[in-house]
């Protein structure tokens, strides 16, 4: 079986795939929903307590009540000894963290107006949003292509940040989103490398910005990394709350180039189809 091409809904197999072989799905410890909700906080901790040579664990749960006996397992493992590596859903860090459930961001008026949209993220659920959002809002935008971004990245940054800087000068929120249909070639090492140089243009269009936008919503998660390190400076932020549900907002630091703005971390696989538009909504005072 090749790993490295496996795509599969099964986690054991996913992480397997993942790991490019160190790990067969038979490796990958999996703590049910029965083990949970039948065994307890003590059943949860004999499991992990059990794990050696670092093995992969997957959590099944449907709910935060579920994710409550999961942490506490988790800490009385750590307070056993145990250290583990984390990959999983705010949900987890929500509870893990020891934090209350707060309602929805509301953005203020005064936090209302002209911002920028940058989307990086190609994934088929961001380009269905992509598609809502200029279906119902007319927004000006620029498609940016990967062969303009790639072999003229100077002169074609000079010309987006120019056209940017117009419309946020007379109040508009201007949409910027990579084509979304294009290929990396070259072997896993140099498609990296081109998707980093992707990443960095879109990072370098917010940090030649003048003007100061109201708000920035960046779409997809490397994307919105590298926005906030690069293009932002931002070194610390105040979480604001969500805007959507598994959507951030920051306030950005005294440090970075905009200070207190508004900015908005959208991953590329959460939200339904109208999710980018209704964001949109929530922040603009049209």
């Amino acid at each position: 079986m090749d790993f490295r091409r496996l795509t599969t809904a099964y986690l054991p197999e996913w992480i397997a795939g993942q790991s490019g072989g160190r790990w067969k799905p038979a490796d990958v410890q999996s703590i049910s929903l029965h083990t949970i909700r039948t065994g307890g906080v003590a059943t949860v901790a004999a499991v992990l307590l059990a794990l050696t040579n670092f093995c992969p664990v997957v959590v099944n749960a449907t709910c935060d009540e579920d994710l409550e006996i999961v942490v506490l397992g988790v800490q009385e493992a750590e307070r056993q000894g145990k250290r583990f590596l984390y990959r999983t859903a705010a949900s987890f860090v929500k509870i893990r963290a020891g934090l209350d459930e707060h309602p929805l961001y509301q953005p203020a008026d005064s936090e209302r107006g002209a911002g920028l949209v940058i989307v990086g993220s190609h994934v088929p659920k961001t380009t269905r949003q992509v598609a809502v959002l200029r279906d119902q809002r007319q927004l000006p935008e620029i498609e940016l292509t990967l062969d303009r971004i790639l072999n003229e990245p100077v002169t074609y940054r000079k010309t987006i940040t120019d056209q940017l800087e117009r419309w946020l000068a007379v109040g508009q929120t201007p949409l910027v989103f990579t084509q979304r249909q294009y290929a990396l070639t070259g072997d896993k090492t140099e498609r990296l490398r081109l998707g980093q140089r992707v990443s960095a243009f879109l990072s370098d269009l917010v940090a030649n910005l003048t003007i100061r936008p109201r708000f920035i919503v960046a779409k997809g998660g490397i994307t919105a990394h590298d926005i906030a390190r690069h293009g932002l400076m931002i070194k610390t932020a105040r979480v604001l709350g969500q805007l959507l549900p598994g959507i951030p907002v920051w306030q950005a630091g005294e440090e970075s180039r905009f200070p207190g703005l508004l900015y908005v971390v959208f991953p590329g696989n959460v939200g339904n189809d109208h999710a980018l538009a209704m964001t949109l909504t929530r922040l603009s005072s049209l």
